[in-house]
């Protein structure tokens, strides 16, 4: 009798884990939408989208620049690996490099 609760028991703990498991796969929102809302957001604010201070703004001149970004060549876009395949390809690219 105790060995058929036990087995009872590990049936119905097993499924039960596995009805969770699934559940929560399920729950979980896909990568490739949340990569799809990032892209549309722009990852570093433009001096258009930037907001003015109201002293600025009446004085008419323009927020400052860094000095040396526009030189460096840095356009302001940030690139970031969503999955791990993207990272280790990125950094066996570099190796090959």
């Amino acid at each position: 009798m105790d060995f058929q609760r036990l087995l009872l028991l590990l049936i119905f703990s097993t499924s039960v884990f596995m009805l969770w498991t699934q559940w929560e796969h399920a729950q979980q929102p896909t990568v490739q939408a949340a990569a799809g809302a990032a892209s549309s957001v722009p990852a570093v604010p433009t001096a258009a989208s930037a907001p003015v201070p109201a002293e600025a703004a009446k004085a008419g001149s323009a927020p400052a620049q860094v000095p040396g970004d526009a030189a460096a060549g840095k356009t302001g876009k940030v690139i970031v690996p969503l999955t791990v395949n993207e990272i280790l390809d990125e950094q066996l690219a570099q190796k090959l490099a």
